[in-house]
């Protein structure tokens, strides 16, 4: 007996066997063959061999079903190499598995991703690691919220995996996209809707924070004496980079305070005083992370009392954007309030605020009243036309919760399995709050009121309306006054009927007189012409109280005050 075996060996052996009549022939990967033929020393006669072609066969291809997949799922990792799809269309993946014996073995799948209805636009947020302006692969999403407008004052945001879907924009729309971080550049500037094109309206941020961005946010419920209440600290990565050893400092004023309890209950924290640290450990990108002090306010804290508290998050040294590593609040103690509420700051905003970018932050506040506890709770909130909604940014909240902002500025915080307990069995945790800010539109009239409100569902009851925030546009901030100058003169004063206005300097230019209340509010004005240097008003029509009057020409700028008292009290004047 003997064989030809394998493709590599051609050689005639002759195989004994080792019990038997068989004998056991292994060949290579691709095969041989083998022949027989009869014979012993006894017999030397030729005999014609008998051969056998041998040939392996491949393993066949394993072939998984086709997967659909909707769009709005995108991105689409592939669980066998963890190859991305971040577009529509129909993909075919193939991937081979070595075996340890040296049998290779191949998966292949096909996946179709659905493409969205027709006039919809699918876009990425990115961190543009290279700064080409493309979304390389590699590259990571910004998540959490990046704000995207398109020029008929719509607006939504992007979700956790950076991905935005905007429907029915008609070709020709510009789509724009709100730097989610100071200092950051948006590339490109605008994208505009192709018609038939769906896909790929991404925006790369650059430059992209080299290390990372840490920030840090505090919040706190309502502080009653007697009640137990909450200081929230909220820690969040904003960059593109993980970054270990997250340490929170916060300085909380544990002498006029009980402390109670901490939430999550194993947070790493060390407490020397009024010194509270806190070990956050590793932040990847996009990952925020929470505390929850719960404090006891004695029954003898006088009602007023200031509360100050404050929080740093390190490291520093290589942060993208420092200012937003320390936060530092100061809380009032309060009586009776309502549990449902919305707050404002600031309560008034004077003309240099509004050109300089000063934001309001809208605190809204929520207590399950019921007999039961609340398994969701949704809070709605219409910004109004005197905010610019693309400006929206989240702050912080009591509860996880997602948001998200559609039309032309409809806000919807949802806190999806809450759980939160009712006041009766829990008043302490019955407790909820988000906070928020948005930037209100320039060049608003004095007087302009900026007013807010939002309705709160605890699961599928009624709505609760929240009572109306405002801020007010004013000249000056109240308290604040302006400094007197003797340059423009003001008599009789107190005045009655009306008022006499002089100054040194011919008016300049066309100009006015304007007189304000205390709160800063425009009650009076009078023209002024170029080269005037006085004037006469009527002032029997407004309300008895300190004026501030401010003559405005040109680049002269003057003001003093003049008290108005009721006709009758100092006779003409």
């Amino acid at each position: 007996m003997y064989g030809i075996g394998g493709e590599h060996d051609l050689t005639e052996k002759t195989l004994d066997h080792l019990s038997g009549q068989s004998v056991l022939i292994e060949f290579g990967n691709t095969g041989g063959s083998v022949c027989v033929k009869a014979g012993s020393v006894c017999y030397s006669a030729p005999v014609t061999s008998s051969c056998l072609s041998v040939q392996n066969a491949p393993i066949p291809p394993t072939i998984l079903p086709i997967e659909v997949v909707p769009f709005n799922q995108l991105p689409y990792t592939w669980p066998e190499t963890g190859e991305m799809l971040t577009v529509p269309g129909v993909f075919t993946f193939t991937t081979v598995y070595e075996s340890f014996i040296g049998c290779d073995s191949v998966v292949r799948q096909t996946i179709q991703i659905q493409p969205p209805p027709e006039g919809d636009v699918v876009g990425f947020v990115y961190w543009d690691a290279d700064q080409d302006g493309v979304f390389d692969p590699g590259e990571v999403p910004y998540p959490n919220g990046a704000v995207v407008s398109i020029s008929s004052g719509f607006v939504l945001n992007t979700d956790a995996q950076g991905k935005y879907v905007f429907p029915n924009v008609p070709p020709g729309d510009t789509i724009r996209v709100a730097a989610p971080l100071p200092g950051l550049t948006v590339t490109p500037a605008f994208r505009i809707k192709q018609a038939g094109v769906w896909s790929g309206y991404n925006f790369g941020l650059s430059p992209a924070p080299l290390n990372y961005d840490l920030s840090v946010t505090t919040s706190e419920l309502p502080m009653r004496p007697g009640f137990l209440s909450s200081f929230f600290i909220t820690c969040k990565n904003n960059g593109p980079s993980a970054v270990p050893d997250v340490a929170v400092a916060i300085e909380i004023p544990l002498d006029l305070l009980e402390l109670i309890e901490f939430t999550p209950a194993n947070a790493n924290l060390t407490i020397v005083g009024n010194s509270l640290s806190w070990q956050v450990g590793l932040l990847t990108p996009g990952q925020i992370k929470s505390l929850n002090i719960k404090v006891l306010v004695p029954v003898a804290t006088p009602l007023g009392t200031q509360l100050t508290y404050q929080a740093q998050v390190t490291p520093i040294d290589d942060d993208y954007l420092p200012i937003n590593n320390f936060s530092v609040r100061t809380v009032t103690v309060v009586g009776s309030y309502d549990p449902n509420d919305k707050q404002v700051t600031p309560p008034y905003v004077t003309p240099g605020m509004l050109s300089n970018g000063q934001p309001f932050e809208y605190t809204i506040r929520f207590q399950n009243t019921g007999t039961y506890p609340a398994e969701f709770v949704r809070v709605i909130d219409s910004l109004g036309s005197l905010v610019d909604p693309a400006t929206f940014r989240f702050v912080a909240a009591s509860h996880p919760c997602t948001w998200t902002i559609n039309g032309k500025g409809v806000i919807e915080f949802f806190f999806d399995n809450i759980q939160l307990p009712d006041s009766t069995s829990d008043e302490a945790g019955s407790h909820g709050f988000v906070r928020f800010t948005v930037m209100p539109k320039k060049n608003l009239a004095l007087g302009t009121v900026i007013e807010n409100f939002c309705d709160i569902y605890f699961d599928f009851n009624p709505p609760i309306r929240t009572n109306t925030a405002g801020t007010q546009v004013v000249y000056f901030l109240p308290g604040a006054g302006l400094s007197v100058r003797d340059a423009l003169i003001v008599r009789p004063n107190p005045a009655a009927f009306h008022i006499f206005c002089n100054w040194q300097t011919p008016a300049p230019a066309d100009g006015r007189i304007r007189l304000f209340d205390v709160m800063g509010l425009p009650r009076l004005e009078i023209p002024v012409v170029a080269g005037q240097t006085d004037l006469s008003a009527e002032v029997q029509f407004l309300d008895p109280g300190l004026y501030f009057v401010v003559m405005e020409s040109g680049n002269l700028l003057l003001n003093n005050k003049v008290v108005i008292l009721k006709p009758g009290i100092l006779g003409a004047d």
